[in-house]
Parts: C-alpha cells; structure tokens; sequence
C-alpha cells in the first residue's frame, strides 16, 4: 500500500475532525473513527500497490461496511435541510 497516499488521508481527515469538532462534536468522533477505513480506500482503489498482509476476514468487512454507513448517515444528518431535502426530526 503506498504508504505517502495513507499519511495524506489520514492528514486530511485528523483536519476535518478539527474542524468539524468544534461544530459538531458527534461528527467529530464519527470522522475519527473513519480512519479506520481509510486502509480499504487505498487497498481497493490501487490493489497493484496492495500489500498482501491486509485480508480482512468477513467480520472485519461487515465492521467496515457499518462503519462507513455511520460516516455517511452522519454526514448526512449533519448537512442543512436545504442540501439534503429531508425535514429536521
């Protein structure tokens, strides 16, 4: 995995988590979390610069897909009604 392309994501992100954390705390968290993921951006979308060390099991992949639904969902939740067209509950 190239390892420049992992310190730049996970650069990029710590950034939103400091931005975002003094706006939306919960978000915050859920982007630090998102770390997490950033290994299967890079493993899936360059797999010729894949190690062969990551292979996630199932549970790992399942962990992974709830993951990124939480960062999605929370992005979601945390955009202005005017963007995403839903009504605030």
């Amino acid at each position: 995995m190239n390892r420049n392309r992992h310190s730049i994501i996970l650069y990029i992100l710590s950034t939103l988590v400091k931005l975002a954390s003094s706006i939306n705390p919960e978000l915050a968290t859920t982007l630090r979390e998102a770390a997490y993921l950033s290994q299967y951006n890079l493993t899936y979308r360059y797999p010729s610069e894949a190690s062969d060390d990551f292979n996630p099991s199932p549970g790992e992949l399942k962990k992974a897909y709830r993951l990124a639904f939480e960062v999605y969902q929370n992005f979601i939740d945390a955009m202005p009604t005017e963007i995403t067209g839903q009504s605030q509950e």
